[in-house]
């Protein structure tokens, strides 16, 4: 909700106004302001994380994903890079995620392939990573590749109509 993010807004420019070095203030404003479309106003935020701990994982992530929406795709993939943890796997899986969208917009389907099959080794329930692959793979013309990412995908649906209806869709076609 907008006053929710207003009132914490106010919060943490308290925060770092009193305490200048204090990274997780700066952290968590950035993120209200990447949330509320205030891009600029995040980066500085972002920025002063990774100036305090230059292995902030996550001022990494916002920062790629804010010079990803501006288009500047090469600094963003950098940024990403720095983000991967090599211990979290569920959010390493979102950094890979993150880099394949960038290659797909970059029609480098390759390479998004390879950043969609080590998000799926992070985490192997990630669906949207398989929805991704299909299309890849697609890109490619690997179609027998996609149609078994297709029986991968139908196995994780669940009870996802959804997910069923786009399986069959694709096998269709």
């Amino acid at each position: 909700d907008k006053e929710d993010y207003t009132n914490a807004k106010l919060a943490f420019e308290k925060v770092v106004k009193l305490v200048p070095s204090s990274e997780p203030a700066h952290l968590s404003l950035g993120e209200i302001c990447y949330r509320t479309g205030k891009f600029e106003e995040a980066l500085r935020n972002f920025a002063k994380c990774v100036e305090l701990d230059k292995d902030n994982k996550k001022a990494h992530r916002f920062i790629g994903s804010v010079l990803a929406k501006e288009k500047n795709y090469e600094a963003a993939l950098s940024e990403y890079e720095k983000a991967i943890t090599k211990v979290d796997h569920v959010y390493d899986s979102e950094v890979y995620m993150n880099m394949a969208e960038i290659y797909m917009e970059q029609a480098k389907p390759e390479k998004a392939s390879e950043s969609l099959l080590r998000s799926i080794e992070m985490d192997k329930e990630n669906k949207w990573a398989y929805v991704l692959l299909v299309q890849s793979c697609k890109d490619l013309k690997q179609h027998d590749s996609a149609l078994d990412v297709l029986d991968k995908l139908l196995i994780l649906r669940d009870s996802n109509t959804e997910l069923e209806k786009y399986v069959c869709e694709e096998k269709a076609n």
